[in-house]
Parts: structure tokens; C-alpha cells; sequence
């Protein structure tokens, strides 16, 4: 008779953990699904700001295109944003890690070596 309660009790217990799991998956929000552009803005985000000619620290212009790419004399990569912070990675191999400014207009950071990196926006 024993053995038979304490079969009840696991049940009663592993019911209650289900009906808890359960309840913790129907409140919990579904995430968004991953973004299929370059950008992913948020309200305070200037990620839309990107895509156009920026004055790059290297000399001469760097063009970011709507859909991830940009190239400028020299050398082609990819982009990408999440909120303030914009992610290059050129052909050769570097990859540059900026936050852009709240107006949009400057980017500043580093690579992945340290080194200073920095646009202006021209158009």
C-alpha cells in the first residue's frame, strides 16, 4: 500500500511540474523572427541610416548598400547592425566593430586588432 501511495505522489508530482512547464511556455512572449536584412532597428536605433557614401579614415569613400554589402576602392565586405553598433567584414580579412552616432552622420570604433576605424557620412 505504501509502495502504491508513493507511485501516486511521483505522478501527482511530475503532472504538476508539466502543468508548471506548461504555464511558464504560454506566458513567455515568442521571439521575433531573425531579421533578412542588414539592419535590425530598434526605435533608438540608426541602423536605417547606414546605406549611402561615407568618407572613409582610410581615404576615399566607402558605399553600404540596403541588403548588407559595401565596397569602397580597395577592398568589398559585408555589414551589419544591431542598434548602435555596425559589424564590417572586408574581403581581406578584418572585421570593424562601430557604433554609429544618434543623428547617423559619424562611426567610430576599432578592428579587431585595435586599431581605430571611422566614417562621416557624405550622402
Amino acid at each position: 500500500m505504501a509502495r502504491a501511495r508513493l507511485s501516486e505522489l511521483r505522478a501527482a508530482a511530475k503532472q504538476a511540474e508539466a502543468s508548471k512547464q506548461a504555464e511558464k511556455l504560454a506566458s513567455t512572449p515568442p521571439r521575433p523572427a531573425p531579421a533578412d536584412k542588414a539592419t535590425t532597428d530598434t526605435p533608438a536605433s540608426a541602423c536605417h541610416k547606414i546605406p549611402g557614401i561615407w568618407s572613409w579614415f582610410v581615404g576615399g569613400d566607402a558605399t553600404f548598400k540596403e541588403g548588407g554589402t559595401v565596397s569602397n576602392s580597395f577592398i568589398s565586405g559585408t555589414w551589419t547592425c544591431r542598434g548602435q553598433t555596425v559589424v564590417i567584414e572586408w574581403g581581406h580579412g578584418f572585421t570593424d566593430r562601430l557604433l554609429i552616432s544618434a543623428d547617423g552622420t559619424r562611426m567610430n570604433g576599432r578592428n579587431q586588432i585595435g586599431s581605430a576605424v571611422s566614417g562621416t557620412r557624405k550622402f
